[in-house]
């Protein structure tokens, strides 16, 4: 059993990890509530050229470019 999160999947899991997941879930909530709370019309997400595939394209492009 995993000390720091019971019940998790991985047996080798780090308070790091754990924290960083966190802190990544929070962030996560963060854009979303930007999205929502700022009366967007979220449909727009799933249209063909929508906010989803921009958001993708972003992200893909970001992680491509960005200096190792």
């Amino acid at each position: 059993m995993c000390k720091f999160l019971k019940g998790c999947i991985k047996e080798n899991i780090t308070k790091r990890e754990i924290t960083m997941t966190q802190k990544q879930n929070a962030a996560m909530e963060q854009a979303i509530d930007l999205l929502i709370n700022n009366d967007t019309d979220v449909s727009i997400l799933f249209r063909e050229d929508g906010l989803l595939k921009e958001i993708t394209k972003r992200l893909v492009e970001r992680e491509l470019y960005s200096p190792r």
